[in-house]
């Protein structure tokens, strides 16, 4: 059996090289092709640049070339209908692999007919749904502690035609009054319910098929409390970086007029700042016009937010241990 890896990616190039030196030093060996299709970079040399890397490493690269960016789900989609391989491993790119072999093993459980899905729980749904979901599969939790029966569209294995006998519905979804939410079988009673990206699949495949729920751990508040308390970590997931594809241009308004008090979210704020300062730091020497304009916007960006440098180092301590590839 064939196997792939998918990448929908924004197209940050600093950050997808970042994204790529982990997939050539922990686990490249472990599929058989990288797609990886770039999804709203407005920047002309950017893509480029990403499209180099991405073939050097033997990677099959495509972008969407429409107006905009469209939703995860549908770029998904196209990645999934536009792959040959028998079995498919869906990755993000803020979601590194620690351990070389963890690929492999998630990929294994499904090529040796053990499991039809491997992925990892997510509620992130209306309570409505939650309930009803809870009410036909009983309780769904994995090792990291993370629960509920959607599923995190970062760490899925899956067969290829397993995907594609869904309704496809990969991104976002919401249903009215009376209508029936396909795989979970129930009829909304509320004005609306909603499920996040790759929920809807999430009922249809649990539905349909065996899943086997695996930790995503992920980030960022609890990854030095499970490094810790000793959990093997075989990858984890950041989140919430898909913004740093505009921070090549010109212009970046992200936070435009407005600082942050909120102690809760000046730790998320600096989190995601502390990555893209990484992903700055270990780029090496190209694209610099694109890394002034970055450090440029970055600066700004933190100016803006009202994040000091400390909040930032303290997270960088953190993501030092999370880290066991060389990234620069």
């Amino acid at each position: 059996m064939r196997t792939a890896a998918l990448l929908p990616t924004p197209g940050d190039p600093f950050h997808v090289r970042w994204w790529l030196r982990n997939y050539e030093r922990v686990w490249m060996g472990e599929v058989d092709e990288l797609h990886v299709l770039v999804n709203g970079q407005p920047d002309d040399l950017s893509r480029e640049y990403v499209r180099t890397l991405v073939e050097e490493l033997g990677g099959r690269y495509a972008e969407w070339n429409g107006p905009g960016r469209i939703s995860h789900g549908d770029a998904l989609n196209i990645l999934i209908q536009d792959c040959d391989a028998d079995v498919v491993v869906l990755v993000e790119d803020d979601a590194p692999v620690r351990t070389s072999g963890a690929v492999a093993a998630g990929l294994l459980q499904v090529q040796s007919g053990a499991w039809d899905v491997v992925s990892s729980p997510r509620e992130s749904m209306s309570p409505e749904l939650a309930d009803a979901a809870r009410e036909k599969w009983g309780e769904c939790r994995s090792y990291d502690g993370s629960t509920g029966h959607g599923m995190w569209p970062a760490f899925v294995f899956a067969r290829r035609d397993t995907l594609l006998a869904t309704s496809r519905h990969y991104g976002e979804r919401s249903w009215g009054r009376n209508q029936v939410v396909p795989g979970l079988g129930h009829t909304v009673r509320g004005e609306a319910a909603v499920v996040d990206t790759f929920g809807s699949t999430a009922f249809e495949l649990r539905d349909a098929f065996q899943v086997l729920d695996v930790p995503q751990y992920k980030g960022p508040w609890g990854w030095e409390r499970w490094l810790d308390r000793g959990h093997d970590i075989p990858w984890f997931h950041i989140g919430s970086l898909s913004s740093s594809g505009y921070l090549v241009l010109e212009v970046a308004g992200f936070a435009e007029g407005r600082t942050l008090t909120d102690e809760q979210e000046l730790g998320e704020w600096s989190h995601r700042i502390s990555w893209w300062e990484r992903f700055l730091r270990t780029a090496g020497d190209f694209l610099p016009d694109r890394q002034t304009r970055y450090r440029r916007n970055l600066d700004r960006l933190g100016d803006r937010m009202g994040v000091e440098g400390w909040r930032i180092e303290a997270w960088d301590r953190i993501v030092d241990r999370m880290v066991t590839w060389e990234e620069s």
